[in-house]
């Protein structure tokens, strides 16, 4: 029988605490922790150890030798990831509040804590966010000793970064917890530890990026937030530059918007002739004739001039002829009509089958299609069979009308008769509802393998830059996270960033400056370039002002007058308002944090994480990223042993193939005898 009214172990002070715990096991009746048999036991008499270990610590409320021996017991114990989840879940990270209070203790509390953070599942780090308070007390109290802060800032960035991932909208700055204490203690620290090396510094940057999507509110107020994301961009590492853009890029996720382009511009509105000075100078040295507003304004009258002579010849292969010529020539051109009377101004039907000339091009099609697959027409000095131009009309008719599954499906199914049509991979980057590496690698086969058109500002070529562009770039920073985890190849990440910076800078080379795409594609230009060479651009940003006919943030803003003026506003996407964060607390940052990004630009050793060289060359770099696609799946994790030490004492225990926890009752493979599970994954 225990007596539980008295202390179970007379021990001076000096006697370590290994010594301590082990006679609390023997008083306690607790299996011996150093063997795994042991923590099987402990496993089948885990209730009646833990009542046994809970009355014990609450007989002796203030009684640090007591206490601190039973938490190391939980410590031990805590080796074990089955039997941590159950003691956390029964209330063991309440039970240490008071000893971080405790100079002797604290530091038994505070190395449990961060090994919870450190290997805990999710649900479990959610649970240390109840240590908070007391964390950022203790820091401030203890402020210069590294390894308290150590063990603190691993704590709360696990516990912290596990509340936020289950937040929706921003918190507002009334929260009764203390976030913006958080922020600030974080920044502390990033600030104390200026190096790459240093796991302070690491846990302290985690928690920055993590947080401005859910702390949104908390870095508006605190500008010295943003300015350190932005100093990050600066640095020498790609990790470092790469993490600072996740977190400007994840600051406006909750008021960004989709980029869904409306495809219809009313003709009205392309006639705009009072452009500003500074505009018109762009137009002239691009070549006013080879703009879009004239090429679309020419190609609408050639498509209304088509439709009056069809009205009377009711030639409808003719009128497909036409309208197939304007549609691979410009986007713009098909308008939606009718035929009006000039006297009366009022629509009148034909003799053609139609009364709405958007819904003439699928009759046009089935006329194209009668004539069989034998049936050529020349197209710029190429010919074209019948049946792609049915298919182009069709697929664009379906585009038209809102219907882009139905366009999918024409466009796949022309591609499977003929993959040199550049129109049919257009309309599947357009319309395809599948995932970003999917579209980009539908882009990816149009600029490689389709007929290109003569002009190089073609609206179509353009088109699967921007889509190759954009895809790339959304696929590298969704594949960071995983590629810090070993779970896809770091090369995959840079491969990723190379196209959408190439196939951007292609873009913006040849694309006229009206093209209703340009500042879309010039923002993922300058993401892709902070993230490739943002330790090279400068705290001015003089590199991302060099010349596209003009300074690319001015260009910025150029874009923005043309599509208020023509097309629509700009969308405020993720992308575009991340930039602009970037460019708004920048100049502050490199000032704030410019012995940081001294100190980051000379690590004091190579960097962790090696992130390898993309090849040369559009080819070799397509071809490197294709036989990579299947690599970068989530791979089971190896069955592996976790030594669990603590003290002198060491127990080595293995760990489950599938979730990685440590147990001493994993459950072997009946099949091979080699992998283990846990229950929850068996």
């Amino acid at each position: 029988m225990i007596d539980y009214s008295k202390a179970p172990v007379e021990l001076p002070e000096e006697i370590g605490w290994h010594i301590l715990a082990g006679k609390l096991c023997q008083t306690l009746e607790i299996p011996d922790l150093n063997k795994r048999s042991g923590f099987k036991q402990a496993h089948k008499d885990f209730d009646a150890i833990q009542k046994r270990l809970i009355k014990m610590f609450n007989a002796f409320p203030g009684n640090e030798t007591v206490q601190g021996g039973i938490a190391l017991i939980w410590a031990k114990l805590c080796s074990d990831g089955m039997l941590r989840d159950r003691l956390v879940h029964e209330g063991l990270i309440e039970r240490l509040l008071p000893l971080l209070g405790s100079k002797r203790v604290r530091f038994i509390a505070l190395r449990l804590l961060a090994s919870i953070g450190n290997h805990a599942g999710h649900t479990t780090r959610v649970r240390l966010k109840a240590v908070t308070t007391s964390l950022l007390t203790l820091l401030d109290e203890e402020r210069g000793d590294d390894w308290i802060e150590e063990m603190c800032a691993i704590t709360l960035c696990a516990g912290l970064t596990s509340v936020l991932a289950e937040v929706t909208e921003p918190i507002p700055l009334s929260s009764p917890f203390p976030w913006a204490r958080a922020l600030d203690s974080m920044l502390d620290l990033a600030a104390a530890y200026p190096s790459p090396d240093d796991n302070i510094f690491d846990y302290a940057t985690m928690f920055l990026v993590v947080a401005p999507q859910a702390l949104r509110l908390f870095y508006l107020e605190n500008e010295r937030a943003l300015g350190f994301l932005c100093a990050l961009v600066h640095c020498e590492s790609m990790e470092l530059r790469l993490q600072g853009l996740q977190g400007l890029l994840r600051f406006p996720l909750h008021v960004a918007g989709n980029n869904k382009f409306d495809r219809y511009i009313p003709p009205q509105r392309l006639m705009k002739e009072d452009w500003p000075k500074h505009i018109r100078e762009l137009f002239a040295a691009y070549g006013h004739e080879r703009c879009d507003i004239p090429l679309a304004l020419s190609s609408e009258h050639e498509y209304k001039t088509a439709m009056w002579i069809a009205g009377e010849d009711l030639d409808l292969v003719a009128l497909g002829r036409k309208v197939y010529a304007v549609l691979i020539r410009c986007e713009l051109g098909l308008s939606k009509g009718t035929f009006l009377l000039k006297t009366t101004g009022k629509p009148y039907q034909t003799r053609l089958p139609f009364l709405y000339w958007e819904d003439g091009l699928e009759h046009c099609a089935k006329a194209l299609r009668a004539l069989g697959p034998d049936a050529k027409f020349a197209v710029d000095g190429h010919d074209v069979s019948a049946l792609d131009m049915a298919d182009a009309l069709t697929a664009k008719a379906h585009l038209m009308h809102n219907r882009p599954d139905a366009a999918c499906a024409v466009a796949l199914a022309g591609l499977a008769r003929n993959p040199a049509e550049l129109f049919f991979y257009y309309a599947v980057g357009l319309a395809k509802a599948s995932d970003s590496e999917e579209k980009l690698k539908i882009s990816r086969k149009g600029l490689t393998s389709a007929r290109m058109p003569p002009a190089a500002n073609n609206y179509l070529r353009l088109g699967l830059l921007m889509n190759s562009s954009e895809h790339a770039l959304f696929l590298a920073f969704e594949h960071i996270e995983e590629a810090f985890r070993g779970l896809v190849p770091w090369g995959r990440v840079v491969a990723l960033l190379k196209i959408s910076l190439d196939d951007s800078r292609a873009f913006l080379r040849d694309a006229a400056p009206d093209n209703k795409n340009y500042g879309r594609v010039l923002i993922s230009e300058l993401i892709a370039t902070l993230a490739l060479e943002g330790n090279t651009v400068g705290s001015d940003l003089g590199k991302i002002k060099a010349s596209i006919r003009t300074d690319k943030l001015e260009r910025l803003k150029i874009c923005d007058e043309i599509a208020h003026a023509v097309y629509a506003p700009p969308v405020p996407t993720q992308f575009l308002l991340g930039l602009e964060a970037f460019i708004k607390y920048n100049a502050a940052g490199c000032v704030d944090w410019a012995s940081m990004i001294k100190r980051l630009q000379s690590p004091s050793k190579p960097s962790q994480t090696k992130i390898p060289s993309a090849p040369e060359g559009d080819k070799d770099l397509i071809e490197w990223l294709d036989a990579e696609t299947g690599s970068h799946r989530k791979p089971e994790h190896p069955t592996k042993t976790l030594i669990a030490k603590w003290g002198d004492d060491a127990l080595a225990l293995y760990c489950c193939s599938s979730c990685g926890n440590a147990s001493a009752v994993l459950r072997k493979c009946a099949r091979c005898g080699k992998a283990r599970y846990c229950d929850q994954a068996w």
